[in-house]
């Protein structure tokens, strides 16, 4: 009997694979041939070598061959390469064959390996490992000892008789969804690849561990999650014209869930009540079309959290255990019966890890990058959470924020997930970008508005707010930091808390320090980055929540809050005054929504200024400098309805995505990169790969081929973010405790080493990015020092951070006296 692993058969283990594929590829209608890919993928095992190694391991001595040192998985792919059986004219054949071919040879990869990546010797990586020696791969052995029955078993798996019949209805699906462009069908032919290789990585886990296999994915409650909702949803009274609106979106929003599986935008203004109002349609659209998931993809890990509280709210506790939280600055901590915060139990912990490693609870709630990493990303931990994506509700809240160089990549992941894997998406805006529909697109890749006339919405909350929009956009040299300081404290004492929001971390800390310093009587409040999450979260939550600035009203307190754009997505505060310095018009929409966002006052301003030149330098900010450039041009003429209208916002999009592809290049929305010495992006290279395969492919020994992407070379070069920072664990709050925990800590067993990484992800809360360009200037200053010699995890001096203005990011600057605690 072969071993799969010790304990366990290699039958067995294959068994179980075929079964959890074919359930999972059952959204795409692919189910025998996902059962073909997890029968097949370790047919290498076989091999004498790798059966030794298994004994060895059993015997629990010293392997001969060290652990990867065997190929097991080019055998089976060479199999399926060499006697899957091609009937005459049938393309779709030779697609799947490759796919198959594919995965099983990328098994144990971070990403599907390269089909080509160059044009030098061995970068037809795909076609170099179909001629592998048998020899070296095994397989000559393996077919030579196999009994007739054992090759039976195999060659039958390829000639199933359903899976003609599953090849062409995929392959008529996506030429009849893309026969406008070749180039899709090929990006979408791969991304249907990593879809296996992502249900195989699930399969190959969930046998291995001693969990069987899916015979089916269960159907949440939905209902009873529904009647909560509903439930929740008649404590709210319909008493002001706005609450009437709102009551009003949500209404539509169930109306229209009974409507198909497909692409789909929720468009409505800030402060309509978004997060409850597209729970409302997914929990009824799932319901009713017997969906698997809800995956929320949000940009900010601040919303969300508002918006997973906002969920566990509203579904109650009996349903806790079907949301998950997924992203890096969550906490392992929950509040007692006593209101203390305690660790997780161990069961808790075990439930979360398995949980992100897989997205296989009823919602989901994670971040953009995430999602991309997810679709696009080298690292199995990526490629395994694929196939979570279908057969579910998708919903995009704050879409704009969605970074431009994946915006063509995006826009893939709708077609694909609405066209191929049976899911909905749901694009959630106040701001929606430009998306100009394509000649010929197919009726089921065009998005239907879950409400169709959101433009009376948005007329009846800016009747209700009556806020005036005043444009102050001087000489350039005008707004000088004295002249705004003057004019925000003035608006500030004369028309009630002021919310200031400015382009950079430095003109926001120069500002507030200019207004605090000015007015001490007044309450005035930092926001940026540069403070750590913990510090943000406590004064967007206790000191300029709604709450603390009616009471503010009452008793006749100035309120002023300097703040970078973090506050203006999602973010639920409420001003009387905006003062924005001029970006973007999706960012000054947004930024307006803070401003009397329930209508329970008379009304309220927005200002717009463009502060000094020398003020706000965007040089590292191309994105937003262009954005800037071309808002301010639409400030001198604006549009019918207004300058932050949806007119206004929807030319803005076209103009900036114009803008921004002419002052870069044609790459620069499909992200660009460098491979083998050639300039290529994402696009091309997951989908006909032409500026890194340039040798003619009507060669005969490319006939059979009909992928030629560059999978793996395109994930490890993909970062939705280019995050080219370090964290630095600073004093606040629980901060100290977490410095003084990993100081003192010297792990060396797996139970101090998972002690040591719990305190490391509770520091996240409490801790800053600053750029790795200037780490060693600041080790050098002295500013920041290391928690252990040898160890890249750093924490500031006790004075580095300042109670207002959090990390001070000038070399050798301190908040008071200087004080070194510990080297």
């Amino acid at each position: 009997m072969y071993q799969a692993r010790p304990h366990q058969s290699l039958s067995t283990h294959e068994q179980e694979c075929a079964r959890t594929m074919s359930t999972l590829l059952a959204p795409l209608g692919l189910s025998q041939f996902g059962a073909l890919i997890g029968g097949m993928h370790d047919f290498g095992k076989m091999s004498a070598d790798f059966q030794q190694y298994m004994d060895a391991l059993s015997q629990h001595i010293s392997p001969p061959i060290p652990k990867g040192g065997i190929d097991h998985s080019t055998a089976g792919a060479q199999f399926v390469w060499n006697y899957f059986p091609i009937p005459e004219n049938s393309e779709e054949f030779f697609i799947f064959r490759q796919i198959i071919a594919l995965c099983i040879a990328s098994h144990h990869n971070p990403a599907l390996i390269d089909c080509f990546r160059g044009t030098m010797p061995g970068d037809d990586v795909f076609s170099k490992r179909m001629k592998k020696s048998g020899e070296k791969t095994h397989l000559d052995e393996i077919l030579s000892k196999l009994t007739f029955q054992e090759k039976e078993h195999y060659y039958s798996l390829l000639k199933k008789t359903e899976l003609a019949t599953e090849f062409k209805n995929v392959y008529t699906l996506l030429t009849t969804l893309f026969s406008y462009c070749p180039k899709k069908q090929a990006f979408h032919a791969g991304l249907i690849a990593r879809f296996c290789l992502s249900s195989l990585i699930e399969a190959d886990y969930t046998s291995a561990s001693g969990k069987g296999s899916y015979e089916s994915i269960p159907e949440p409650d939905w209902e009873g999650m529904l009647k909560n909702l509903n439930k929740h949803l008649e404590q709210f009274k319909a008493d002001t014209p706005i609450n009437q609106s709102r009551a009003a979106m949500s209404q539509e929003c169930l109306q229209a869930a009974p409507g198909r599986v497909g692409k789909w935008n929720l468009t409505l203004p800030t402060g309509a009540g978004k997060t409850l109002s597209s729970l409302r349609f997914a929990l009824e659209h799932a319901r009713r079309h017997h969906l698997s998931r809800i995956i929320y993809i949000i940009p900010y890990t601040s919303i969300l959290d508002q918006t997973a509280n906002a969920i566990r709210k509203v579904l109650g506790n009996e349903y806790k255990d079907c949301i998950l939280e997924h992203h890096s600055n969550l906490v392992k901590e929950t509040l007692n019966k006593e209101g203390e915060m305690e660790p997780w139990s161990p069961e808790r912990k075990t439930w979360y890890m398995e949980a992100t490693q897989t997205w296989n609870i009823p919602i989901v709630l994670t971040t953009s990058v995430q999602y991309l990493n997810a679709l696009y990303a080298s690292g199995k931990q990526h490629v395994r959470r694929m196939h979570s994506l279908a057969n579910a509700v998708v919903i995009f809240d704050e879409v704009q924020a969605i970074p431009p160089t994946s915006l063509r990549l995006f826009e893939h992941s709708l077609d694909f997930l609405s066209g191929i894997c049976h899911s909905s998406t749901i694009r959630c805006t106040a701001t929606p970008p430009e998306t100009a529909t394509e000649d010929g697109t197919h009726a089921h890749l065009i998005e239907t508005p879950i409400i169709p006339d959101s433009q009376a919405y948005f007329d009846q909350f800016s009747q209700y707010r009556q806020c005036e929009v005043v444009c102050e956009r001087k000489p350039s040299n005008y707004w000088t930091v004295e002249k705004m300081r003057d004019s925000i404290m003035e608006q500030a004492s004369s028309k009630g808390p002021t919310l200031v929001i400015v382009n950079t971390k430095k003109l926001a800390s120069k500002l507030a320090c200019a207004c605090r310093d000015l007015n001490t009587e007044a309450d005035v409040f930092h926001l940026s980055t540069n403070m750590c999450p913990a510090h943000r979260k406590e004064i967007i939550t206790n000191r300029i929540d709604k709450k603390s600035l009616e009471k503010a009203r009452r008793t006749g307190k100035a309120v002023v809050c300097i703040s970078t754009g973090l506050i203006e997505a999602g973010v639920d505060v409420d001003f009387d005054v905006i003062i924005r310095s001029v970006a973007g018009l999706d960012s000054c929409t947004q930024a307006a929504g803070r401003c009397n966002r329930d209508a329970n006052r008379p009304g309220g301003r927005i200002i717009l200024i463009n502060p000094a030149s020398n003020l706000e330098k965007l040089d590292f900010l191309p994105e937003l400098k262009i954005g800037r450039e071309i808002a301010m041009g639409m400030i001198c003429d604006p549009e019918e309805g207004g300058i932050l209208g949806n007119k206004s916002v929807s030319l803005y999009f076209k103009e900036f995505y114009g803008k921004l592809t002419r002052s870069h290049n044609h790459d620069h929305l499909s992200y660009p990169f460098i491979c083998s010495d050639v300039a290529t992006n994402m696009e091309d290279a997951l989908s006909q790969n032409f500026k890194l395969m340039t040798h003619p492919r009507q060669q005969s020994k490319y006939a059979p081929l009909r992928l030629f992407q560059a999978f793996d070379s395109a994930a490890r070069q993909y970062h939705p973010i280019k995050d080219d920072t370090i964290a630095v664990i600073t004093p606040y709050g629980r901060g100290e405790e977490c410095r003084e925990k990993l100081w003192n800590m010297n792990p060396h067993t797996d139970e101090e080493w998972e002690q040591w990484n719990e305190w490391l992800q509770k520091a996240r809360a409490y801790s800053v990015a600053i750029s790795s360009q200037l780490l060693e200037k600041y080790l050098n200053s002295g500013d920041i020092m290391r928690i252990q010699e040898g160890v890249d995890i750093y924490t500031t001096i006790p004075n580095k951070y300042d109670p207002f203005l959090g990390f001070l990011t000038d070399p050798g600057e301190t908040s008071g006296a200087l004080t070194v605690s510990r080297i």
